[in-house]
């Protein structure tokens, strides 16, 4: 009985190293591109241009000074919503990757959506925000 279950246990662990194998053998055997749209306005960025099975990349992006992202996709698929800090992590990577950026104008908007500055004599925890106008007449 005992030779029985040493030739079960046996075919088990040799069973799990073959699908151990596979499995390694497809994380780094695949590659798969990122190809990054050229955009007008701004510049795309990865972290690298080609990634293994399920692995990670980071997507920078990088507007031209007086616009903003208006809207990236992936695969065709809007993703505008995951951006953090204009960049986009793309997780468990399992095909091409294309990825297309668009940027817009801002408007003549400041960097800055408002100043707070508080007075000599005021009282703790009070600031007046003043206007870009007000800020660029004193600067």
């Amino acid at each position: 009985m005992q030779k029985r279950t040493r030739r079960i246990f046996a075919l088990l662990c040799a069973g799990v190293l073959a699908v151990m194998g596979v499995f390694s053998g497809l994380h780094f055997g695949c590659t798969f591109p990122i190809l990054l749209e050229d955009a007008e306005h701004g510049t795309i960025y990865c972290t690298k241009s080609r990634a293994r099975l399920f692995s990670s990349a980071v997507i920078c992006l990088y507007p031209e000074q007086g616009f903003t992202i208006e809207r990236v996709t992936v695969n065709g698929e809007d993703q505008t919503e995951k951006l953090q800090r204009d960049r986009l992590t793309l997780r468990f990577i399992h095909g091409e990757i294309v990825v297309h950026a668009s940027f817009k104008k801002t408007g003549g908007q400041a960097a800055f959506d408002a100043v707070f500055v508080a007075k000599e004599n005021s009282s703790a925890g009070y600031a007046e925000p003043f206007s870009e106008a007000y800020m660029q007449e004193r600067l």
